[in-house]
């Protein structure tokens, strides 16, 4: 699974080192999805990735045998371990080098954000994502602790090797919030992404539907398509899209209009690709992409789009 998640970010990487990732939530209120895209300069190859999956992988196996030993014995994941005669000697000074790295004086409810940060960055030795890294190494050890399901252990695995591999890899990192970042239609950027940039995050949106899965992102992608243009930046009007785009789509066919809400998902942030369209709608493929060039066409009707673009002058 690491050497898997690994060569995904390595294969994503383009030829000039750039790799642009979802981000994580950076504050503390926000849950569920958010708007945030970081565009990181990479320096690695195909052998130095090969030697941070096996470092991760080490890692994640070690952090979670330590999560299944705090449960076993019912303490802190703080308290010092004794894994004496649990585990040959070797191995038991390999877990407690791993646990004085990520846990060793490393507790929240003692030292501040920015000892913790300093602290995470000396023990790593790259300041990029390195109190990062430390949060999903905690937060592996924590589930596993817990007994969390399988699905939950994966995902926080994935998120700890992203966040090593940032660590381990990046030079340089700076990021996009589709909530915030204002466009700038003469430069074609959006925050500090340009328009590559800004392509590429597209491109991700429309190829994997588990990212930002929420309407606002789906209005935003409908109104692209209608479009034909990339404007991502209409995120952050939402409230003046949404009620424009269902007059227009109140205006096509009941079936066209159900095709557009599965495959942006307007009603419930759930988009769908062509293929479970068909399938939830017991309706053929070739129909799913009909209806869609039918309803695409309409809502390009220059009245209809009148009303459309109205939402950029705002």
């Amino acid at each position: 699974m690491v050497w898997n998640i690994v060569k995904d970010m390595f294969n994503n990487t383009d030829s000039t080192g750039t790799l642009i990732i979802k981000g994580w939530d950076i504050e503390p209120e926000e849950n569920g999805s958010n708007p945030r895209f970081y565009k990181c300069r990479m320096n690695w190859d195909f052998d130095k990735a090969q030697k941070i999956a096996d470092r991760a992988a080490i890692y994640c196996d070690a952090l979670e045998e330590i999560g299944a030993y705090f449960a076993d014995a019912d303490k802190d994941v703080y308290c010092e371990p004794d894994f004496d005669g649990l585990f040959d000697d070797s191995y038991a000074a390999k877990l407690l080098e791993v646990w004085e790295l990520f846990f060793g004086g490393y507790d929240n409810d003692k030292l501040g954000q920015k000892a913790l940060s300093g602290l995470a960055e000396q023990r790593l030795g790259r300041k990029v994502h390195a109190h990062n890294a430390f949060v999903r190494a905690i937060r592996l050890v924590t589930v596993t602790k817990l007994g969390a399901p399988d699905i939950i252990l994966d995902n926080e695995k994935y998120e700890f090797v992203r966040a090593f591999v940032l660590n381990r890899a990046c030079e340089e990192i700076v990021s996009l919030d589709l909530s915030k970042d204002s466009f700038d239609e003469k430069a074609v950027t959006l925050g500090e992404f340009n328009e590559d940039d800004i392509n590429r995050v597209s491109e991700m949106l429309l190829n994997d539907c588990s990212v930002m899965p929420e309407e606002r992102i789906g209005y935003t992608m409908l109104v692209n398509a209608v479009l034909a243009d990339i404007r991502l930046d209409l995120y952050r009007r939402y409230r003046r899209i949404k009620p424009a785009v269902d007059a227009a789509l109140a205006t096509v066919s009941e079936s066209e209009r159900k095709v557009l809400q599965m495959l942006y998902g307007l009603t419930d942030g759930v988009r769908r690709s062509h293929e479970a369209a068909a399938l939830e709608m017991h309706i053929p493929l070739p129909m799913i992409k009909v209806y869609e060039s039918l309803a695409l066409r309409k809502l390009r009707h220059p009245a209809r789009l009148k009303k459309i673009e109205a939402v950029f002058s705002a």
